[in-house]
């Protein structure tokens, strides 16, 4: 009797526990997985650092511009001369006609009777050939003339600024004008009868890709 009453307490306590279980498992929301889960190490948190960049500011710089300058002239009161490059500007051409049309101009406007027209055959160099024909007739031509050089007579012509007129690098056409200061000397070199101003303009035309002087002309004193 004992015995039954014993094993039916144990099969109500059997039943009553597996009920508890149910419950919990299905009606009170537990998970299995979650309470393995505490057990778990959880990770360590992770720390999203932000390194702030800074504005790139870029600095353009402004083109400079190129002054060139040359010594002014003695004792002529002029200033010197001040050539500004602008963007753009083909700066290595301009100077480049700027100086040989001076170069030119002195050498083409100093003369004496005893230099057998130097100041022009020596200058062949520099001219196209249109030039160097008028410069092998103009020689030839004042030859024949016939030059009393008992007496010397000398004329010493010296840059003294320069300006592009005109220039068309696709036509292969420049015009300078230089302005000079001319000193005629009688008997001797030293003896200056008289100083004038006077321009000359020197024209350019391309040759084989270089500037070549194409005339020279002496302006009104």
């Amino acid at each position: 009797m004992k015995r039954r009453l014993i094993g039916v307490i144990i099969i109500l306590l059997g039943i009553l526990l597996l009920g508890g279980v149910v419950y919990v498992i299905f009606f009170d929301g537990f998970s299995f997985y979650d309470f393995l889960g505490r057990w778990r190490k959880q990770p360590a948190s992770v720390t999203n650092t932000v390194i702030p960049v800074e504005n790139t500011v870029q600095v353009v710089k402004e083109p400079k511009k190129i002054v060139v300058t040359e010594n002014p002239v003695e004792k002529t009161g002029e200033k010197e001369v001040v050539i500004t490059k602008e963007p753009g500007d083909d700066y290595a051409g301009k100077y480049d006609l700027l100086r040989m049309a001076a170069s030119f101009s002195e050498r083409f406007g100093s003369y004496s009777n005893q230099s057998n027209f130097s100041n022009v055959t020596d200058l062949k160099i520099f001219m196209s050939q249109r030039m160097k024909n008028w410069a092998d007739t103009f020689v030839a031509g004042e030859q024949k003339k016939g030059i009393d050089n008992s007496l010397y007579y000398g004329i010493v012509t010296k840059a003294v600024t320069q300006e592009i007129m005109d220039l068309d690098d696709y036509t292969g056409e420049a015009s300078v004008l230089v302005r000079t200061i001319r000193r005629e000397a009688a008997s001797s070199t030293s003896n200056v009868s008289r100083s004038f101003d006077q321009d000359i303009i020197i024209n350019f035309t391309k040759e084989m890709g270089a500037w070549k002087v194409d005339s020279a002309n002496w302006q009104a004193k």
